[in-house]
């Protein structure tokens, strides 16, 4: 089994030995041009896009459940590895995204289960406490998260190296001007040069989200 990292982070997981020779190369498609029969078929081009589309999300969505994301990142990886196993069994996206989030959800609760006698601080979700609309409110939450760090990833690097930093890991403008070694003011000045860039990226509702998170 081959492995590959697809984040900055270093963030490590399976995938098909015969898909990573085309991990860079998924920019052409998108929602439109989206075949479920290639897909059907075993093309890694189109499993590729599934799998860079959902990654994000459904690591913040496990994220959510586990409040672990080394464990939520482990998860979406091997959920979208069982996906390449069943690729035959989908009839369009949509039953691809039902399974993923299933699936996801699943595979968080199997471990919080097996978990639970070393991290109680973590039974607040049980699964019997968990509503259908929890969980879709967790769906949304997810996909709003997945929007936002790929607007930041079109942002200029000095720009969106502040934006994570404030947005992933929750640092003042202070720490971030320790950290990088500037003055607090370019610091402030770069972070909402790169709030305005996003806003243009990003519809109205993730913009506001982002806000409420780096505020």
């Amino acid at each position: 089994m081959l492995f590959f990292s697809i984040f900055d982070r270093g963030s490590w997981y399976a995938v098909p030995p015969e898909s990573y020779q085309k991990i860079h190369n998924t920019t052409s498609m998108d929602i439109n041009t989206f075949s479920i029969e290639a897909f059907r078929e075993g093309d890694e081009h189109t499993y590729e896009w599934v799998f860079r589309r959902f990654y994000k999300s459904l690591a913040f969505f496990a994220d959510q459940f586990l409040k672990d994301s080394f464990a939520a990142e482990e998860i979406a990886g091997n959920v979208l590895l069982k996906l390449w196993e069943k690729h035959r069994d989908f009839a369009n996206l949509d039953s691809i995204k039902a399974f993923l989030y299933i699936s996801t959800k699943n595979a968080c609760l199997n471990y919080l289960d097996k978990e639970k006698r070393r991290y109680n601080r973590r039974l607040t979700l049980r699964p019997e406490k968990l509503s259908d609309e929890s969980v879709l409110q967790e769906i949304f939450r997810s996909e709003t998260l997945r929007q936002i760090s790929d607007a930041i990833d079109r942002l200029p690097e000095k720009y969106g190296k502040v934006i994570r930093m404030a947005y992933i890991r929750d640092m003042s403008n202070d720490e971030i001007a320790t950290e990088l070694a500037l003055p607090g003011s370019t610091v402030r000045n770069q972070k909402a040069r790169g709030l305005v860039a996003l806003k243009k990226f990003l519809p109205p509702s993730s913009f506001i989200l982002l806000i409420l998170i780096i505020h």
